[in-house]
């Protein structure tokens, strides 16, 4: 058997440094993660590491949950004032 015969080939290759935008960032931290999305979020080919893709997943939660609870912040004291 050759290699990768008998599975899912070679090791993919990933960036040397964070810098290198063209090949995913293996072990990514949360901020490598989210400046390399800001500076390829339009470029449509190419791959993300799992942890960019995680850790930018994260981010968007954090971000989306902020308004969340400012919203039902503000209904409930809006719903404690009407009920006066």
């Amino acid at each position: 058997m050759g290699p990768g015969a008998g599975g899912f080939g070679g090791q993919p290759r990933g960036a040397a440094s964070p810098e290198d935008l063209s090949l995913p960032l293996y072990g990514a931290s949360f901020g490598q993660a989210v400046k390399r999305f800001f500076k390829k979020y339009t470029h449509f080919s190419g791959r993300a590491s799992r942890s960019e893709f995680w850790w930018m997943a994260l981010f968007a939660f954090l971000v989306q949950l902020i308004p969340m609870i400012l919203i039902t912040v503000g209904a409930i004291m809006a719903a404690s004032v009407l009920r006066r």
